[in-house]
């Protein structure tokens, strides 16, 4: 089945909580490398959100899933490889190396072959911040702060299918 529509998703605070300096209980992993490739002292604990790999699971299946986020590349790489999350995503997409600070979502569109003059209502974003309002389909969620907390399950994703 040809893939004709886009979800894309913000990091962290949205798929992922991390942090160098506050606590993060029941973290699930830790990571050395931050931003620009430095060694962060001390570390970087990481906590998947909990349904995230679920949800990508299921949604990767009918759509294009991006991820379009304010995060350094290597720490990209790090954090969804460690989350075992990468092979979910059809196109990672940066601010530092590819897309303005307004999160130009014409990159993401042209990486997987749309015209981004005539497919814009073809995406939906998934993000944890209101930057996103250029575009008419987009759930805004609260900021994961680590915890059990059970946004992404089954009845998430029926919303983002039905939004379509």
């Amino acid at each position: 089945m040809k893939k004709e529509k886009v979800i894309t998703f913000d990091l962290d605070g949205t798929l992922i909580q991390s942090s160098q300096f506050y606590p993060i209980p029941e973290y699930d992993f830790f990571i050395y490398r931050h931003w620009n490739d430095r060694r962060a002292p001390g570390g970087i604990k990481v906590k998947v959100r909990p349904g995230v790999k679920d949800m990508l699971q299921e949604l990767s299946k009918t759509y294009y899933l991006a991820l379009f986020t304010h995060s350094y590349p290597q720490y990209i790489e790090e954090v969804l490889s460690n989350a075992g999350l990468k092979s979910y995503f059809d196109v990672l997409c940066n601010n530092y190396d590819e897309i303005n600070d307004e999160k130009d979502l014409n990159t993401v569109l042209e990486k997987l072959g749309f015209v981004p003059q005539d497919d814009l209502d073809k995406i939906i974003i998934i993000d944890d911040n209101h930057w996103c309002r250029q575009n008419n389909k987009v759930f805004i969620v609260p900021s994961y702060m680590g915890g059990n907390d059970a946004l992404f399950d089954e009845e998430f994703s029926s919303r983002v299918r039905l939004a379509f």
